[in-house]
This record gives structure tokens, C-alpha cells and sequence, in this order.
């Protein structure tokens, strides 16, 4: 409960330094800097998703400390190996191109707000990596907490990487 705390306080300070316009704290050299979209967009982002974003930290943290000493329930079967690796291979191929995506459109073109803010705060490439790292592991502790049912959690969520932005992008293409 103290690391759900703590985490959704690092978090509220970071969402409000990006609310600020201190963007990029971690961008890499050479990184374009943020353009005057970008700026209104993080503050505007910021603003509008603070406390959903740090209620979303302080629930999961609360679930997870609440739901821990079940996980023993949940067991690694060997058939999951090869799912794992899919879903693995999918999040790495979806940070890849996220990181592309915001080099070369913009983050404030990323539909997802945690990704959004994350860019926001951290840079083009460190911000997209965290991002989905975060995503990974949210989707692995969910399987994991869920128990037999966490398998067909990580196929969802590895059809949902794989299909679900080219299924938006095609649809923001043709309007």
C-alpha cells in the first residue's frame, strides 16, 4: 500500500510538472524539442488527465497489494511460453513504431492519453519505451492476478497491439 502511494505521488508530481511545460525530461540528443501544438496539448492533456491517471496508479496498486497473496493460485503453464513470446514480440514491434510514430507525426497525435503523457514527460523515445513498458506489465500483472482466465488476457491484448492501431489509423485515414 506505501509502493501504491508513493508511486501515485511520483506520479501526480509528474503529470503536474508536465502541466507546467517541462516536457522531455529524458529526451535523447538530437530529438526534435516540443513544438508550440505539443505545449498546449501536454498542458491541456495534463490538466484534463491528472487524476484520472493517478486514481487509475493508486486502484491497480491497491488491487495488486489486495490481490497478491492470491496470485500463489496462478500458476505459469508451459503452453503459455509460446503466448508470451507472441505478446512480447507484438509490445517491442508497438514500441517501435510508437517511437516512430512520435518522431515523425508528433506525440499529440497519440490517441492513447497515458502514452500521451508519458511521451510528454519523459521524450519522443524514452516516453514511448516507458509507456509501453508500463502497458506490459499492467497486462502481464492483470494475467498473472486473473488465474486461468490470464491467458486468454494476454491473446486479447495481443490482437488488441497488433490490430487495433492499424483498425484506427486506417479509419482516421479514409475520414
Amino acid at each position: 500500500m506505501v509502493v501504491s502511494c508513493t508511486v501515485s505521488a511520483i506520479a501526480l508530481s509528474e503529470v503536474n510538472r508536465v502541466e507546467r511545460g517541462q516536457l522531455f525530461l529524458l529526451s535523447l540528443p538530437g530529438e526534435n524539442a516540443a513544438s508550440e501544438v505539443e505545449i498546449v496539448d501536454a498542458h491541456q492533456s495534463a490538466a484534463s488527465y491528472k487524476y484520472p491517471a493517478v486514481g487509475a496508479v493508486l486502484a491497480i496498486g491497491i488491487i495488486v497489494a489486495w490481490s497478491g497473496p492470491m496470485a500463489f493460485l496462478s500458476r505459469c503453464r508451459h503452453r503459455s511460453v509460446p503466448i508470451l513470446a507472441i505478446f512480447g514480440v507484438a509490445v517491442v514491434a508497438d514500441m517501435l513504431t510508437t517511437v516512430i510514430f512520435f518522431h515523425t507525426r508528433g506525440v499529440f497525435y497519440e490517441l492513447h492519453p497515458g502514452v500521451r503523457l508519458f511521451g510528454y514527460a519523459y521524450g519522443r523515445t524514452t516516453g514511448a519505451v516507458l509507456a509501453k513498458l508500463v502497458q506490459f506489465v499492467g497486462v502481464l500483472t492483470i494475467a498473472f492476478l486473473s488465474g486461468r482466465y490470464g491467458q486468454w488476457i494476454i491473446i486479447v491484448a495481443t490482437f488488441c497491439t497488433l490490430r487495433l492501431p492499424r483498425i484506427i489509423s486506417s479509419s482516421l485515414v479514409s475520414d
